[in-house]
């Protein structure tokens, strides 16, 4: 049995010369003529090889077996022949995985010839109180049941690598007739342990229930029959509608095929005997949804199920497990019913995600909608809302060509209200579509998990054929679509036994399996890196040079290892060395061939340059600061923007990021693992990659250059695109070296994290940020923890205390003149109102103060004032009565904002006062008016003051618009960042405020009494872009 150490292994290193880096593992058993493990070396690029979706290396699986959580790792055993293509001679085939998502294939578990009996399906559990006292050393017992015609026990003390048999393989269970496949559970209520193993006999098809004090001695307690259970069963409590103290038992079949009931510690009891299905296909032994089994021991108390996928395979293997889908039990139509949608730890293998708006869609729109978009491997997520009365068929058609075809089309029939050939009712006129679309497996999720459908599509039918479709037969509305890119699960690693669940990849030099271990040769450095990132950790792993002259482990390091920090064995020299590029080094003595124990410890969230250390604040830490004396701004002082300087001497320093970094640190775990890691030659010298930095502080100097990063929303809004030009003219007077970011779109969270991220590795000492949303907030934290300041700039966030301080408009201010302005306008003339805000899927500071000032100032009473949309929908403004006709999203944009106008008029063509979030948004929104004949009769108020927006309400587009001043923003912002990085105070927030208020005027040229404005004149004197 293998020694296991407990660490938590990050990069592997190896330089200049031939060098081999193994963690010798062992094996999970012996049998001469069977070469169980490393398989033959693949790319997982067969074709209708699942990119995410788990299957084996090599060979033939089926059914999943005794999937577990024990110590940070997901454990998933499976019916598994890894001499062949086809089913015979079954093995307990295994994988793990930290995050249900990336699996890594490891040594057969249970195998012919070592373990005794039929080794068929089964289920396992972890002995955490050790009642089997079967436990031998640090691990708990991880025990698990399998075998025919009787139920064989076989036990891990290592973690569940290896297993040894208990009691010589006697059968502790013996049903009548013909048995297999037993599931073991833990019942709460009465503090015992279940088996549940289906048999024949008495009676036909059954399951038989067994309680044990030890999970060794069984007892019979009962007997379930029904026609329909047959094989691979599976029983499970799960609270009805998230009520912990209404908990029901989910009793299933290897068909999917379930009643929901009581069990009352000795029997179960269905509350209605007909079956319901899991998934809604056609599910026999060998179909694309067989055998699935829920974890055990899963923290949270979910529940989570894996099943077998089958009649799919390639050139090496055969056969693919689903994707994980967490269950949960609702009332449907008067019944509990389990629902399933995929694990959200999914979203850890998003790389690239594409929206849309709200939109009214027929057949031509529609399939333009998605042209050039990627369908290779996807998820796409989208909601569509029947109107009128006239039926239409939408959906996608995946794997489309040139001359029509396509591979498969998921449409949902509104005449039917089936989706893809199944039953699926509209809720309150809305579907839900989520497809999970792989090279050969395709996953059909309805309305939140009602309806989940898995389906073997031979996507790579035609080469280049990665393309999709958006299809509409007759009109239906688009109230939200995302289609997100997902990355491959596979790391192109195997037998390096790890606790990291991102992806491994080769930076330099050849990276091999070999048995029990990872063997890589190089004539120069050589490194195998891994993409999971962490914060404060230990990693540690046995490393034996036994021929070369250098081995290693790295951490902190940047995606090319040019810079990072590395423990270094050096039998040249015979010391172990703390390295990085540079001179300067730690050493201890090291020899040849000698087992060396290396435990890096890495504490905060440094940068991925090792040569810039990060100062971390926290308690008892006090900055030196000078006093910062707030400067008075006053709106009339900020000029129109000039053009880019020409003269000699006056240049903006800039960048711009087209791209990510990948950070390659690694996560603290108290997971084990096998490790001795051994080199059979290499060379790893001080000077191989260089930099001389002492590193430093994030305070600069009087004279000193400050670096930082400007983060825009977007680089297209006309508002940001003068906030960064802005800025540019004034980096230059104040030594600051900028850098320009943004995200995609307003909203992008993701692209915005992307640009902190790059900001922290780039060792920069601060960050301007125009916030997309709280998401970006962990972020933005992260950077302060690392050193940097950062200041917001337009948008307050949420908490303001997030950032140092944030320069902005009074946004609430801002929707207040113009709610103030129409108010008068109308004269006590009924308002039906239009609200296009910016989003309806998150909660942004400028989104909610600008719509609920806006009512304010209308004199309507608002519920919420951090929240859209929960207002009285009829009632009295100042000046009379009111209809609010519709809340809707349009993402800052123009064509959201005429999508949304769109949206509005269907629902009430009589509007007769708009409200945009922006200038951009207005001009939409006039646009859909006008296309409709209904421009002159409607007043349209913003919020912006662009030049262009100005000259809008100078031609009677727009009627007023609130004038803000992102220059001075800008300006001020850039010149406090550079006070503070230099030792300075913040600037304190305006009186009343949480922020500094750059100050707000109501531009129009047709003024109310009582409302304070300037002329369009005036504005455009002010006016920006």
């Amino acid at each position: 049995m293998r020694r296991r150490v407990r660490s938590a292994v990050a990069t592997l290193a190896a330089a200049a010369g031939i060098a081999g880096v193994m963690v010798q593992t062992g094996s999970a058993g012996t049998v001469q003529d069977y070469p169980e493990f490393p398989y033959p070396v693949t790319n997982y690029q067969e074709d209708n090889r699942g990119q995410f979706h788990f299957s084996s290396r090599g060979g033939w699986i089926n059914d999943v077996n005794a999937p577990l959580y024990y110590d940070g790792e997901y454990h998933l055993y499976y019916q598994h022949n890894p001499h062949g293509l086809q089913w015979d001679t079954m093995h307990w085939g295994h994988a793990t995985s930290t995050d249900l998502v990336h699996w890594k294939q490891q040594p057969i578990a249970l195998e012919p010839g070592v373990h005794p009996g039929d080794l068929w399906s089964g289920g396992g559990v972890v002995d955490t109180g050790n009642v089997s006292g079967l436990k031998d050393g640090d691990d708990d017992p991880i025990v698990v049941y399998s075998g025919t015609n009787g139920v064989q026990i076989f036990y891990s003390t290592d973690g569940g690598d290896t297993f040894q048999t208990y009691d010589g393989g006697r059968k502790v269970v013996v049903p009548q007739g013909t048995s297999r496949d037993p599931k073991v559970f833990w019942d709460e209520a009465t503090g015992t342990w279940g088996l549940v193993v289906w048999s024949d006999a008495p009676g036909g098809n059954g399951v038989d229930f067994y309680t044990s004090d030890d999970l060794l001695t069984w007892t019979h307690a009962s007997r379930y029959n029904a026609g329909w259970l047959f094989e691979c069963p599976d029983f499970v409590p799960m609270p009805l509608d998230g009520d912990p103290a209404n908990v029901k038992w989910v009793l299933n079949d290897g068909a999917g095929e379930y009643v929901v009931g009581e069990w009352d510690g000795t029997g179960f009891t269905a509350d209605d005997p007909a079956p319901q299905k899991f998934n809604q296909v056609d599910t026999f032994a060998g179909s694309s949804y067989y055998a699935g089994l829920t974890f055990t021991n899963l923290p949270d108390d979910r529940v989570v199920s894996m099943a077998w996928q089958g009649q799919n395979g390639g050139t090496v293997w055969t056969g693919n497990h689903t994707f994980p889908v967490e269950m949960r039990l609702e009332t449907v139509d008067g019944r509990p019913a389990v629902l399933s949608t995929p694990v959200d730890e999914i979203e850890t293998l998003r790389s690239d995600t594409q929206t849309w708006k709200a939109r009214m869609l027929d057949g031509p729109r529609a399939a333009e909608l998605l042209a050039g978009v990627e369908a290779d491997t996807v998820e796409i997520e989208a909601e569509f809302e029947v109107v009128g009365r006239t039926p239409a068929r939408f959906g996608f058609r995946l794997g489309t060509g040139e001359d029509g075809w396509f591979d498969h089309e998921v449409i949902y029939d509104s005449a039917t209200q089936t989706l893809d050939g199944v039953p699926l009712p509209l809720e309150d006129g809305k579907v839900k579509l989520r497809l999970l679309v792989d090279r050969g497996q395709l996953e059909i999720f309805g309305n939140d998990g009602r309806l989940y459908r898995s389906l073997n599509v031979n996507f790579d039918s035609m080469p280049g054929d990665d393309a999709m479709e958006l299809y509409v037969d007759g009109r239906v509305r688009l109230a939200s679509l995302a289609v997100h890119q997902l990355d491959s699960i596979w790391g192109g690693e195997s037998t390096l036994e790890s606790n990291l669940g991102g992806r491994w990849y080769s930076d330099s030099g050849v990276w091999s399996d070999a048995s029990g271990g990872k063997q890589g040769a190089s004539g120069g450095d050589a490194f195998y890196l891994n993409t999971t990132t962490g914060t404060d950790f230990t990693y540690e792993a046995d490393v034996t040079l036994n021929s070369g002259v250098a081995a290693a482990l790295t951490f902190r390091s940047n995606r090319d290892a040019s810079r990072h920090y590395t423990a270094n064995v050096d039998a040249t020299a015979n010391v172990i060395k703390l390295w990085r590029p540079g001179p300067r080094h730690r050493h201890l003595s090291a020899r040849r061939r000698a087992r060396t124990h290396l435990s890096p410890q890495s504490g905060g969230r440094g940068p991925a340059d090792p040569g810039i250390p990060r100062r971390r604040r926290g308690a008892g830490h006090r900055r030196r600061r000078r006093h910062h004396h707030q400067r008075p701004v006053r709106p009339e002082r900020v000029q129109r923007h000039r053009r880019d300087r020409q003269r000699a001497g006056e240049r903006t320093v800039s960048r711009r990021y087209t791209g990510g970094t990948v950070m390659t640190a690694f996560r603290p775990s108290r997971r084990r693992f096998a490790g001795a890691v051994a080199l059979t030659a290499a060379l790893l010298t001080a000077s191989a990659c260089g930099s001389d930095d002492d590193g430093g502080d994030t305070t600069a100097g009087e004279g000193d250059s400050v670096a930082v990063t400007l983060i825009t929303k977007d680089s297209i809004n006309p508002f940001f695109v003068a906030m960064q030009d802005g800025a540019k003219e004034v980096a230059e007077d104040e030594n600051v070296d900028l850098t320009i970011a943004a995200g995609a779109e307003d909203g992008d969270e993701e692209g915005q994290i992307q640009a902190i991220e790059n900001a922290i590795a780039a060792g920069e000492q601060g960050i301007l940020i125009v916030p997309n949303g709280p998401g970006v907030n962990p972020a933005i934290e992260q950077a302060r923890d690392s050193g940097l300041f950062v200041i917001a700039l337009d948008t307050p966030p949420d908490p303001a205390d997030i950032v140092d301080i944030t320069f902005a408009t009074d946004n609430f201010e801002a929707g207040e003149l113009i709610g103030q302005w129409a108010a008068a306008q109308l004269g006590g003339q009924p308002a039906t109102i239009a609200l296009l805000d910016l989003f309806n899927d998150k909660i942004v500071s400028v989104d909610y103060n600008r719509d609920q000032g806006f009512l304010s100032g209308m004199g309507i009473d608002i519920a919420d004032d951090k929240r859209n949309g929960d207002e009285a929908a009829t009632g009295d403004y100042s000046g009379g009565t009111y209809e609010i006709v519709c809340n809707e999203p349009t993402g800052g944009a123009e064509d959201g904002g005429r999508t949304a106008m769109e949206n509005c008029l269907t629902r009430n063509p009589d509007i007769n006062v708009v409200y945009t979030i922006n200038e951009p948004s207005a001009a939409g929104a006039y646009a859909a008016l006008e296309a409709a004949g209904a421009a002159e009769d409607v007043l349209i108020v913003s919020v912006d003051g662009g030049c262009d927006g100005v000259q809008a309400v100078a031609d009677g587009r727009i009627g007023a618009t609130a004038q803000q001043y992102p220059l001075l923003m800008a300006s001020e912002g850039v010149k406090a960042i550079a006070d503070i990085a230099r030792g300075g105070e913040p600037p304190t927030p305006s009186d009343g405020l949480d922020f500094f208020n750059t100050g707000v005027a109501l531009v129009t040229d047709t003024p109310a009494d009582g409302v304070e404005s300037i002329d369009t004149t005036e504005g455009a004197n002010l006016c920006w872009g």
